[in-house]
């Protein structure tokens, strides 16, 4: 029985990051929409009339963040611990609502995958099953991913080079 951990440096340094986030959301709703020279014209653009109003920078800002703060939440959704059962050859993949197994011989290939932001580079595996579907394993949430590769190397899966990650990871 391996288990791969769970990364939770990274996973409580992006729950700080939601909570920041969402504080300055409130913040931008609390003072900036409420303040009374939001309302005053920046610029106008002639010909069709459009008044620009500081009030629409405070609106891209919140929709930005907002935006940030999906894409945080749906990194921490996914796949989170892994449980590899050496005795019956499956994998037990663990999301924080939900779990997922499926045996060793449902996996036909396998892709590595590499994720950068302005901090780090992270290493994660795509595994494709023989039904087509696609599971997906970062790096930012379980800490030793090089465990499963070795694995599915034993395992004599086919190992299909490099593949690009999907928004943001599943």
């Amino acid at each position: 029985m391996l288990t791969l951990p769970r990364n939770y440096a990274n996973i409580i340094g992006r729950l700080v990051m939601l909570f920041l986030l969402l504080l300055i959301i409130i913040m931008i709703a609390t003072f900036g929409l409420k303040d009374p020279y939001n309302e005053n014209i920046l610029f106008t653009i002639e010909p069709i009339h459009f008044i620009f109003k500081a009030a629409y920078l405070l609106y891209l800002f919140t929709a930005l963040i907002s935006f940030l703060m999906i894409k945080v939440l749906s990194t921490l959704l996914s796949i989170n611990k892994i449980l590899i059962d050496t005795n019956d050859d499956s994998i037990t993949f663990f999301k924080p609502f939900s779990k997922k197994t499926i045996k060793a011989n449902e996996i036909n290939e396998y892709y590595q995958t590499t994720h950068r932001n302005n901090l780090k580079t992270w290493q994660g595996l795509i595994m494709k099953t023989n039904d087509n579907i696609e599971i997906q394993v970062a790096g930012q949430n379980i800490k030793s991913l090089i465990i499963l590769k070795d694995y599915l190397d034993n395992k004599k899966i086919l190992s299909s080079g490099n593949k690009k990650m999907k928004f943001p990871f599943n």
